[in-house]
C-alpha cells in the first residue's frame, strides 16, 4: 500500500551517456536538498567500462512483466540496469525523488523509464518542482502522454494487440471515450477486440482481477453486448457464471447519472510527512478495496442494459428476474448513511450486501476529510511557529 518508485536504465546507455546525467541528476538532488536522504543515490559507476549492448532495448521492457502477462524469465526483458525500489510512502522526500526519476528519463529517452505507485498529477508537480532548477526544462514522462507513449510502444517487439495492451497499462492519463478515439486512429480495430479477448480470457468471472478489467473497458465507453462475447463466462471449474456477470454488471452502477467511481487503492491518500497509514484505514483497504471500486464513470439507462443483456444472454438465464431482484435490494438499502450512529448491524450488512463498495467509499470518503483536515492545521501551526 506504499508509495513505490522505480527507474531502468538500458543497458545500451554509454559510459559518457550515464556520466552527463549523473552529473545533472546530483546536482538537481543537491538543489532539491536530496543529500542526506540514502534511499534515492544515484550510482556513479552504474554503467562500467563493459560492453554496452548495441541492440538498444527500451528501458520500458523491464516495467512490462509487471503490468502484463509477460514472463519475468523471458530473456528480452534483462537489458536494463534497475534503479531504486524505494518505499516512499509518508517520506517528505518522494515528490523530489520522483524529480530526479522523471530527469533522468527525459535526458535518456527511451534508454530510461520510470514507473511504480505514480501517477500523472505526480510527475507534473515533480517537473515543476525541479525545472526551476535545470539549465534546461524537462517534461513530465512518456507515460503522461498518450502520443509520445505511442510512438515509444510502436518500436517494441510486440503484436499489435499486446501494444494495445501496453498502452493501456502503462499510460497514466484518464482512459475514457476520447482515449478509445485515440487507440482507433492508431490501431486496427481486430487487434483492440483481440486485446481484449486476450485480457478476458485470463480473467474467470468471480475471480480477482476480473472486476477492474469490467470497469477498464466499461469506462472506454465499449459495447457492452461486445463484452457479453468476449469475458470468459465460466469460473476456474468450468461452470458458466451467469448471475456473477450480471451482478458485476450492475454493481457497476452504470444506470445512476451522479456516483463516485475513485478507486482509492490506485488513488493516493493524503498523509502527513513521516506519517503511515493507521490502523483503521488498512482494515477498511483490506476488507473492501481488494476488489476496487466497480463503480463506472458511464452513464446507460437501465432499459438498453436490459435489452443487451436479454440479446446476449436470454436465452441462457432469465434477466429481467435478476436485475430486478438487483434494483430491489438497491432500493431497500440506497438511503442507509453508515455513520448514523443508531444504525444496526443488520442494516450495515444490508448496506454491505447491497453495495459494498458504496460502503468502502463512504469510510474512505471520511478519511480522506479528517485527512486532508489535520495536515491542513500541521501546515497553519508549522507558520504560526515560523
Amino acid at each position: 500500500m506504499g508509495r513505490y518508485i522505480h527507474e531502468s536504465i538500458s543497458k545500451s546507455v554509454t559510459r559518457e551517456e550515464w556520466e552527463g546525467v549523473y552529473e545533472e541528476a546530483m546536482l538537481l538532488a543537491e538543489a532539491l536538498q536530496l543529500g542526506e536522504e540514502k534511499d534515492y543515490q544515484v550510482p556513479e559507476d552504474l554503467v562500467g567500462s563493459g560492453t554496452v549492448e548495441a541492440e538498444g532495448w527500451d528501458a520500458m521492457m523491464e516495467a512490462l512483466p509487471l503490468y502484463l502477462d509477460f514472463g519475468w524469465d523471458e530473456e528480452i526483458f534483462w537489458h536494463t540496469y534497475s534503479l531504486w525500489d524505494v518505499d516512499a510512502q509518508g517520506k517528505p522526500y518522494f515528490t523530489r525523488l520522483l524529480a530526479v526519476a522523471c530527469l533522468l528519463e527525459d535526458r535518456l529517452g527511451e534508454k530510461a523509464f520510470v514507473y511504480g505507485n505514480i501517477t500523472k498529477d505526480q510527475c507534473q508537480e515533480a517537473v515543476e518542482l525541479a525545472n526551476p532548477y535545470l539549465r534546461r526544462p524537462i517534461r513530465v514522462p512518456d507515460r503522461c502522454e498518450r502520443e509520445r507513449l505511442y510512438r515509444r510502444i510502436q518500436k517494441l517487439p510486440f503484436e499489435e494487440a499486446e501494444k494495445v495492451a501496453i498502452l493501456e497499462e502503462i499510460y497514466l492519463g484518464v482512459k475514457d471515450p476520447q482515449f478509445l478515439e485515440f487507440e482507433r486512429a492508431h490501431f486496427r480495430e481486430e487487434a483492440l477486440h483481440g486485446c481484449w479477448r486476450e485480457r478476458f480470457s485470463q480473467r474467470h468471472v468471480g475471480t480477482r482481477g476480473f472486476l477492474p478489467e469490467i470497469k477498464k473497458y466499461l469506462a472506454m465507453g465499449l459495447s457492452l453486448e461486445e463484452l457479453c462475447e468476449a469475458v470468459n463466462l465460466k469460473d476456474t471449474e468450468g461452470q458458466a457464471q451467469y448471475k456473477v456477470f450480471i451482478k458485476a454488471i450492475m454493481d457497476s452502477k452504470l444506470h445512476w447519472k451522479e456516483k463516485n467511481t475513485i478507486d482509492y487503492p490506485e488513488k493516493p491518500l493524503p498523509l502527513e510527512e513521516g506519517k503511515e497509514y493507521g490502523l483503521w484505514l488498512a482494515l477498511a483497504l483490506l476488507a473492501f478495496g481488494a476488489a476496487h471500486n466497480p463503480r463506472v464513470a458511464r452513464y446507460i439507462p437501465m432499459e438498453e442494459i436490459r435489452q443487451s443483456l436479454k440479446k446476449k444472454l436470454g436465452s441462457k438465464v432469465d434477466v429481467d428476474a435478476l436485475i430486478d431482484q438487483y434494483l430491489q435490494i438497491e432500493g431497500n438499502a440506497s438511503q442507509i448513511d453508515i455513520h448514523d450512529p443508531e444504525l444496526s448491524t443488520e442494516d450495515v450488512m444490508e448496506r454491505i450486501k447491497a453495495d459494498a463498495a458504496g460502503v468502502y467509499t463512504q469510510i474512505m470518503d471520511q478519511w480522506m476529510q479528517q485527512a486532508q483536515g489535520s495536515i491542513a492545521e500541521a501546515g497553519n501551526k508549522s507558520q504560526s511557529m515560523e
